[in-house]
């Protein structure tokens, strides 16, 4: 196995990291517009509410590690490129910028 990737392969597996970053946006944000327009109610409360934006960006986290190490695993032989975190993170700004208030 050797490090040598070939351009359409990089290719795909950057273009394949900005659209999954630029998705995980999308994502959060939806987990945010639903954070903002929920009351806390019930006997917990706040700390319920707390605690629940606690479980949703961990959920978010896991599943978006899950990705990302699955397109390693398939896209890349399980190699990690630190280009395709940097498209990632160029994605999820970009859907930030473009489509966030």
């Amino acid at each position: 196995m050797t490090l040598y990737l070939s351009q359409t392969r990089l290719l795909a597996l950057l273009a394949t990291a900005f659209a999954l970053g630029f998705a995980g946006s999308l994502v959060y944000d939806f987990f945010r517009f639903l954070r903002l327009h929920r009351h806390p109610k019930g006997k917990f409360g706040r700390f319920g509410a707390k605690l629940w934006q606690g479980a949703e960006d961990f959920l978010f986290f896991f599943f978006s590690g899950l990705v990302f190490s699955v397109l390693f695993f398939v896209e890349n032989d399980g190699k990690v490129r630190p280009a395709a975190f940097v498209m990632a993170a160029l994605g999820f700004l970009a859907a930030k910028r473009l489509l966030s208030r």
